[in-house]
């Protein structure tokens, strides 16, 4: 019966270990930069209470992802298929240099992220970013559902084809310089106001900030909150 039992726990073990493949580490301290180049695989970014950059990717089928940690830059990507999760855990008291993510086909959730620079471009996809602060952020998406709420320091632009979108940003339209094109197969709700070909955008060379929305066949809602 022993025997019988050490076979099976040893047949159970080995298949799991087949049904997907763990990979872990923590990065060097010096890491501030994190690519992502994937297809397929989720993505999540949160804060935790380490020193160092760490993650944990689990795929399916023993598969692998690419991680290589090159120049103070840790990269994410795949060249071939597979489908599982990435998580990537950020100390909760460091700021990235840059989180640039390149993503096709796959959900992307980022919380207490803070970032200078940081990009996404995701096509058929869903990305979703809570209490992230980025001085300078990018926002591509195509066929995608979109949800930010954080803060923008500098500069933002929203850049969206065949998208929903929701936007929360902390602070007060009147920081920013403006800037919307409008069209006509897409809609624009600004403070709870649906924005028209009639409305006017002026460029006030004073304020510092900016924020851009160029969209086709897309809805968004953008609101701004004040800080608490």
């Amino acid at each position: 019966m022993k025997w019988a039992r050490l076979i099976f726990f040893t047949f159970f073990f080995c298949s799991s270990l087949s049904l997907f493949a763990l990979q872990e580490g923590v990065l060097n301290e010096r890491t501030l930069s994190i690519e992502v180049i994937l297809s397929r695989v989720d993505v999540n970014i949160q804060v935790y209470d380490g020193k160092a950059i760490s993650y944990r990717a689990e795929i399916e089928d023993g598969k692998k992802v690419s991680i290589i940690e090159d120049r103070w830059c840790v990269r994410f990507s795949n060249s071939h298929p597979v489908k599982g999760v990435v998580n990537i855990f950020v100390p909760k008291d460091k700021r990235l240099e840059s989180c640039r993510i390149y993503a096709t086909s796959l959900n992307v959730n980022i919380s207490g992220l803070s970032s200078i620079y940081f990009v996404v471009s995701m096509c058929d996809g869903k990305v979703n970013i809570d209490e992230a602060t980025f001085k300078t952020a990018s926002f591509t998406l195509s066929s995608a559902l979109f949800s930010f709420n954080g803060k923008i320091t500098a500069t933002g632009e929203l850049c969206a084809s065949e998208t929903v979108a929701s936007m929360t940003i902390k602070g007060s339209y009147s920081d920013y310089n403006f800037f919307y094109l409008y069209e006509a197969s897409s809609a624009l709700t600004l403070d709870g106001k649906l924005c028209t070909k009639d409305d006017r955008y002026p460029l006030d060379k004073s304020k510092k900030k900016r924020l851009s929305i160029t969209q086709t066949s897309s809805k968004t809602v953008l609101d701004f909150v004040k800080e608490s």
